[in-house]
């Protein structure tokens, strides 16, 4: 796999703070994969995703971003933002059209994208977020997993390599978030899509790819689940609890017994703990 996302020696400040937001970070992400980002509010995870997608402005001279191997500046930046989609937490806020369809017709308008054109991909992309029969339905007025459909939809008009949700399950209920989730998995297979993800969420976290952990606008590392949730002075500074099976393996580690690494569901490791209290 080729890298689709490369970056060197990136850093950011408000112009209003004197800290440093994210301080000279490197990293390059895989094409196809799914990467958490995780950290502590103020950490400098939104600024990270703004800077992608050059919503906020860089010195292009002493920072390098590379999307697809496109080299981000001025010039290439209406490139970059058709390879990319911000899904964010709050889709209101991405909301301007009367009704959903119009909302999406809306980004491909402003992409020169034909009336023809814009009515054969608007119904298309509903019917893979399966929202196609709320059409004609304010996104006001839909739930908050029904908008982040739409939201996933709009992002999907303009073909996008790149999609990333800036804690975009949020403000959804657990069921909403694992709904959402599941939508998003299915699309990033079948569209090869790239996708960046930041997160709280345990369960997220733990089928990801990769992760990447920043501290206080520093790069911790870039680092796979079980090698994150193994360092517990990692998860710490990542801002995040560890799953209950690493927690209940500390504890039976502890009493000096082993729980294998590769039992990952809570099911296997009663049944290897069935398994040893038989052999005694």
């Amino acid at each position: 796999m080729k890298d689709i996302i490369d970056v060197k020696h990136l850093s950011y400040t408000y112009a209003d703070m004197q800290t440093p937001a994210l301080s000279d970070i490197s990293f390059s992400i895989q094409e196809k994969s799914w990467v958490s980002i995780v950290g502590h509010n103020g950490s400098g995870k939104s600024t990270l995703s703004k800077l992608l997608d050059g919503i906020l402005e860089v010195d292009f001279k002493k920072n390098r971003i590379l999307i697809d191997n496109i080299l981000l500046d001025e010039t290439t930046l209406p490139q970059i933002r058709d390879k990319i989609g911000i899904v964010f937490q709050n889709p209101d806020n991405q909301f301007v059209g009367a009704t959903v369809q119009d909302d999406i017709a809306f980004g491909l308008e402003n992409r020169d994208i034909s009336y023809e054109k814009m009515h054969q991909i608007v119904p298309r992309v509903l019917e893979e977020v399966n929202m196609l029969k709320y059409k004609e339905k304010e996104p006001q007025n839909l739930s908050g997993g029904q908008k982040q459909r739409v939201a996933i939809a709009g992002i999907l008009a303009i073909q996008p390599k790149i999609i990333i949700l800036d804690e975009a399950t949020s403000m959804l209920d657990p069921e909403g978030r694992k709904e959402i989730l599941k939508v998003i998995k299915r699309l990033q297979k079948k569209f090869g899509l790239t996708v960046l993800s930041i997160t709280h969420d345990i369960d997220e976290v733990m089928s990801s790819d990769e992760v990447l952990v920043l501290n206080e606008g520093n790069l911790m590392g870039k680092f796979l689940p079980d090698e994150l949730f193994e360092n517990e002075e990692l998860v710490v500074k990542a801002g995040l609890v560890p799953p209950f099976l690493y927690q209940l393996r500390k504890e039976f580690e502890k009493k000096g017994i082993d729980i294998p690494r590769n039992l990952k569901t809570e099911k296997e490791v009663v049944e290897f703990l069935w398994q040893l209290n038989l052999k005694k």
